[in-house]
């Protein structure tokens, strides 16, 4: 039996209504309308700097000293591409924030490292509640003794929803850069995510209007994702296959070993073809191959896998398929227009059945959500039982035929839909004055 919240079948259905719609195919007319969100959230913060005694007009308000907080790699690199961007609007804006070393190489002085401690999962989390009670600590310190202009929170929800709320008692605007996925497992959350912001920069085409129903300025302006993409290796590609199992030590528990058997499998019928695990940094890269070592002494040799020290999108942009770890990584994965098969692997079945029970979407994987549609494989899933599946799939992938041909085809789309004028820059735009945001448009 799955328990869900009584109002869940309404807001499933108004959610569902929503995805796959992109944003407007005139240019101008998104333009406007991110116009008008930007006004409303600058409307927002005037008003609250006109009841701490600060009299700043929403037209006029700049921001000199901006806190910048991300949690995990994915948000760490759309927060250096925001710096960079606000930089070049606004050279004088300094930097402070929690992040990891991205962002302090970004120029950013950074208070505390959030990046090596991200988690994910129930058990996981809460693991780690004395140090992220510490950092709310820390945050509000940081607040009280610095003062900034703005507070800018990139992706990470379960801590930064806290943040917000600190930093909305103390009077400081808040600006959230990639939507929590609330809409997805946790609607009841908007109404508290509304009390917390001021405004909200969205990384999907369908986010806005699922925000803005709720009160809350809310702009999409394409995904960062698109500034960092290679050139991508025409068909046919070679015979390499990605994966990406994820970074953190609770997923590569769950997945490595299952993946690697898949690979053995699937090279022993595919004796040319060769895997690579992109890992960079060198601190998830040992963190893997300590891994890989712990199986090959129990199950023995792991034939042609390198463990690469570079970046997601090289190794995909090359790839003929890819095994992707739920995430950023599946729309990576769509981007570089390679073929993939998404999974995750609960940690229990009453994290599973939660999980059932609460996702207002029928999808996990970001292509399918940005199509609206089945368009590539995803397991969520919690019995070992599952991992035959995703083998099925990745041979259907893999072969030149219909399965392929699909998902090439839904690429394509998906890089379509997600375009914009550039998310890093838009947010820079809602934190300078007028005269400033118009000439990054022109």
């Amino acid at each position: 039996m799955v328990i869900a919240m009584p109002f869940q079948g309404r807001e499933r259905a108004r959610t569902r209504s929503l995805l796959g719609q992109g944003t407007s195919t005139d240019p101008e007319d998104q333009r406007r309308k991110n116009d008008d969100a930007r006004r409303r959230f600058r409307e927002r913060v005037a008003r609250t700097s006109e009841r701490m005694g600060r009299h700043v007009t929403a037209s006029a308000f700049s921001a000199r000293s901006i806190f910048v907080s991300c949690g995990e790699p994915s948000g760490e690199t759309h927060a250096v591409d925001f710096v960079r961007c606000m930089r070049r609007l606004s050279p004088e804006t300094t930097f402070l924030g929690f992040g990891g070393h991205a962002l302090e190489q970004a120029g950013v002085s950074v208070r505390q490292n959030l990046v090596d401690h991200a988690v994910m999962g129930f058990r996981a989390v809460l693991g780690q509640v004395p140090f992220f009670a510490r950092v709310v600590a820390h945050f509000v310190q940081i607040l009280n003794e610095e003062r900034p202009d703005v507070v800018v929170l990139v992706d990470y929800p379960g801590l930064h929803l806290i943040l917000a709320e600190e930093a909305r008692r103390l009077g400081i605007p808040v600006l959230y850069y990639v939507c929590p996925q609330y809409w997805a497992w946790a609607p009841w959350r908007m109404r508290r995510f509304r009390r917390a912001v001021d405004g909200a920069i969205a990384i999907l085409p369908f986010e806005p209007p699922l925000f803005e129903r709720h009160g809350i300025p809310t702009a999409f302006a394409g995904n960062p994702l698109l500034t960092h993409l290679p050139e991508l290796a025409p068909e046919p590609r070679e015979e390499l296959l990605a994966i990406l199992p994820g970074s953190r030590r609770s997923e590569l528990a769950r997945h490595l070993g299952p993946v690697i058997d898949i690979w053995r499998r699937f090279h022993a019928r595919h004796p040319s073809a060769r895997a690579i695990l992109p890992q960079q940094g060198e601190r998830r890269a040992a963190r893997v191959r300590e891994a890989l070592t712990a199986i090959a002494a129990t199950t023995g040799t792991i034939p042609a896998l390198e463990i690469a020290d570079r970046g997601a999108f090289e190794v995909l942009a090359r790839a003929r398929a890819a095994l992707v770890k739920s995430g950023t990584s599946t729309l990576q994965t769509a981007l570089c227009r390679t073929p993939q098969v998404v999974f995750y692997k609960t940690s229990g079945r009453s994290e599973m059945l939660f999980a059932k029970g609460f996702l207002s979407t029928a999808w996990i994987a970001a292509p399918n959500l940005v199509l609206g549609r089945d368009a590539i494989p995803e397991r969520y899933f919690a019995s070992a039982n599952a991992w035959s599946a995703i083998e099925a799939d990745l041979e259907a992938i893999w072969r030149e035929g219909p399965s392929r041909e699909s998902q090439l085809s839904a690429c394509d789309e998906v890089r379509e839909r997600v375009r914009g004028d550039g998310a890093g820059r838009e947010v820079a735009r809602w934190l300078v004055d007028d005269d400033c945001a118009h000439r990054a448009l022109t």
